[in-house]
């Protein structure tokens, strides 16, 4: 029968003798001692630390490979850490959508609104569904979300706040330029739908449900000056 030493199995499994130790202290894998105390390792104990290793590299911890080396249910263990896996999986989504939802409101404000981001990081989109449209819900670009319309609406939004620190008229042909944008814009997130596109924009107009459907509130000079380019391009449109 092979033995090795703790030398060589450390060599043999990129294993440090310390760890050998502890695991030999905890009795997860106990080596044939020598009078001399030296431990000697049989190829059923490299077996087992091979499995350890295997589990160690699946998150598992020594107390659930233990288990899974012994008595209980290998299928009881797997469910248990496949649950464990999939919370910490939810729990870096959401810490990536708050960290996306920062960068985002810094985009749209070049500083940081506390007041403005904690409404969105509390938001529960279970508690939605009855303010707001499913259909509208879905087509809209959260500021959670890495999104190509994420960007777009917030390069809008940076052009009216340019417009309005310049004094730009809401009938000037900038404005109106704007307008159509945001129409051409509206129009490709609800595949030409106007029933969608006006049950988003009473979404937008209000904090609150803004808050709720994950989106960053606009300011109110904002939604203003949306609403007068609006009317005087629907004007326009249908001479």
């Amino acid at each position: 029968m092979a033995l090795f030493t703790s030398g060589e199995v450390a060599n043999k499994l990129g294993l440090s003798v310390r760890t050998l130790r502890y695991y030999d202290q905890i009795g997860l894998v106990t080596p044939y001692r020598e009078e001399s105390g030296k431990r000697l390792y049989t190829e059923k104990d490299m077996l087992e630390l091979e499995k350890i290793i295997l589990l160690k590299k699946a998150a598992f911890s020594l107390k659930d490979i233990e288990n899974m080396l012994t008595a209980t249910s290998v299928e009881e263990v797997l469910s248990i850490h496949r649950e464990m896996l999939q919370k910490t999986k939810e729990h870096i989504q959401t810490s990536l959508q708050h960290t996306t939802t920062i960068w985002n409101s810094l985009q749209v404000e070049g500083k940081l609104r506390y007041d403005q981001l904690i409404p969105l990081m509390r938001s529960d989109p279970t508690e939605h569904n009855s303010a707001i449209d499913s259909n509208v819900k879905q087509a809209l670009p959260k500021m959670e979300e890495d999104h190509s319309y994420t960007q777009k609406w917030i390069n809008v939004v940076k052009r009216i706040e340019m417009c309005l620190e310049e004094g730009v008229s809401p009938t000037s042909k900038r404005a109106q330029i704007l307008a159509s944008d945001i129409a051409i814009l509206t129009e490709e997130m609800f595949n030409g739908s106007k029933e969608q596109a006006v049950a988003f924009w009473e979404v937008r107009k209000s904090p609150e449900h803004s808050s709720q459907a994950g989106l960053y509130p606009l300011p109110n000079e904002i939604i203003h000056y949306i609403e007068e380019i609006f009317s005087i391009y629907e004007e326009e449109t249908h001479k």
